[in-house]
This record gives structure tokens, sequence and C-alpha cells, in this order.
């Protein structure tokens, strides 16, 4: 199953890569809806910025895999917050005897009271943390020992530092 999640700035990126990748008939092609990008300001909600938004979007992709119920997802656009819907179901989906292999430049395990995007936080909520809103969607969270992080570089704050050195 691909889904493809177009972000503000990455919709037309997104179809492209979709209309790029190998078509089959098994494998369905599922484009999650979004609210539509303005550029109004939006408060912070428990600390983090679009929250409602993120909230919303993460529920209609969470219900699309399960309706289709996929044994693997390949997913084009956004940020790294899109990949928890598909990351959290495959770790349910294989009674958590999966690896999460985390290439990044940032380990992305902030939370509300230290950054206020949560692009940053989506493996903390994928290992139980993060921002306890989204945390919470997550029905079977990573353990430490199944997830490998390679390509840092650059912390988002002391408190990610701190986290990622112990």
């Amino acid at each position: 199953m691909t889904i493809n999640p177009p972000a503000r700035s990455t919709p037309l990126g997104a179809r492209l890569l979709t209309f790029l990748a190998p078509q089959n008939n098994t494998s369905p092609i599922v484009e999650v809806p979004i609210e539509p990008y303005h550029q109004q300001q939006r408060t912070r909600e428990n600390g983090v910025v679009w929250q409602d938004v993120i909230i919303h979007q993460l529920k209609a992709t969470q219900k699309i895999i399960d309706e289709h119920e996929p044994d693997w997802i390949i997913t084009f656009g956004g940020t790294c917050i899109v990949n928890q819907a598909p990351f959290a179901y495959l770790n349910r989906h294989y009674n958590g005897k999966i690896g999460l292999l985390w290439i990044d430049s940032h380990p992305d395990i902030s939370t509300p009271k230290h950054f206020d995007r949560e692009h940053a936080m989506v493996l903390g909520n994928l290992l139980g943390k993060g921002d306890p809103y989204l945390a919470n969607e997550v029905r079977l969270p990573f353990k430490a020992n199944q997830v490998l992080i390679i390509g840092i570089h650059n912390y988002n704050n002391a408190y990610e530092k701190k986290l990622y050195m112990i």
C-alpha cells in the first residue's frame, strides 16, 4: 500500500513520486486528505503549533490504513510526522517483531515542553513518549531496542541531546 499525504509545501513532489513509482494491481495508492494550507498564524495547543490539524490528519491516515490492513506501506511526501501512523500500524501488525531504522539528522524525540513542532516529536511518539496526545495514538509503542537511529548531527535542544546520550 502506498500512502501519499501531501504536506503544504510538497503536494506536487508527492504526486510526482507516486506517478514514478511502479504500479501494480494488488497495492492501492491512497492519498490522505489534508486541510488546505492557509497563511494565518495558528495558536499553540498543548504546546504544539497546528496540533489539531496534525491530529486530524493522523486519524485520517490511521483510518485509511486500518481499512486496507496492508502488510507493507510506502509513504511519499510530508514531514517526519507522516510516518507515525504507518510505523505504529506496522509495529502492531507484526506484534512488535520489527525494527525501525530512523535515518535523520535530528532524533525527533522532543516533547511539547522543549519544542513546539510535531515533526520533531514523531520518534518520541512512536516510543510512547514525545507529545502525550499523539503518543497516545500509538497502540503498541516501539521499545528502545527495536530502534536504530543513524545520521544524527544536530539536536533541536539540550533535552534531546541529553536523552540521546543516555
